[in-house]
């Protein structure tokens, strides 16, 4: 007959085995699983240079910076000038002069053909002037009242042997105001290869939209 006491002690020895078994198993069960693999990351993740909406292709910097259109002048000069004729034309003249200047004697001509009275170009874009490769596309306006620098170039294209200049005349423009009259100046240079080599081109200067000049001029 077994006592209360041996019946304590067996139980105790039984529960230390179950336990021990257990561990074993949990041992066994873990040794018998392979390496764990990591998952790939999830989108969110995803680093940034990985991300197809931070492609340089498509961001909108790049976008902005390919919509830019660069224009195909250069500025040369601005300002105010008094013709050598002046005098013989009326106050309230309205013509615009335009000249096509493909050498270095057809600028000294254009030059000795008005007094400079103010002059808004620099020395870096006087001295850029290569008739080797480009050519001058010069107008004055006569007459408006002196104030800021109204007469400008807006579009230049080329179609074969015809070639547009579109310039514009502000009617308000911004600067004090002078109470005298003057020319309104304006100098632009167009490289030579936007042009049918050795050919005569037909320049057709317009003013606020309409056709007021043509000057011709040969390419060399």
């Amino acid at each position: 007959m077994v006592s209360r006491r041996d019946g304590v002690i067996v139980s105790v020895k039984n529960r230390v085995y179950l336990a021990a078994a257990l561990a074993v198993f949990l041992v066994v069960a873990a040794c018998g699983q392979g390496p764990v693999t990591p998952e790939p990351p999830s989108s969110l993740e995803q680093s940034p240079e990985q991300s197809p909406e931070q492609s340089p292709e498509q961001s909108p910097a790049a976008t902005a910076v390919n919509d830019i259109v660069l224009p195909t002048w250069r500025y040369v000069n601005s300002g105010w000038a008094e013709p050598v004729d002046g005098g013989s034309a009326a106050a309230f003249t309205q013509e615009l002069r335009t000249f096509v200047i493909t050498n270095q004697q057809e600028f000294d001509a254009f030059n000795a053909g008005f007094t400079l009275r103010l002059s808004r170009g620099t020395s870096l874009s006087l001295a850029r002037i290569e008739f080797e490769n480009s050519i001058l596309l010069a107008a004055y306006y006569l007459w408006r009242p002196v104030q800021g620098d109204p007469l400008s170039v807006v579009g230049f294209s080329v179609n074969g042997n015809r070639a547009t200049v579109e310039m514009e005349l502000e009617d308000q423009p911004q600067g004090r105001l002078r109470p005298y009259l003057m020319a309104p100046l304006r100098i632009v240079a167009v490289e030579k290869d936007m042009f049918p080599a050795g050919e005569t081109i037909e320049f057709v200067f317009k003013l606020d939209g309409e056709p007021v000049s043509t000057v011709t001029a040969a390419i060399d």
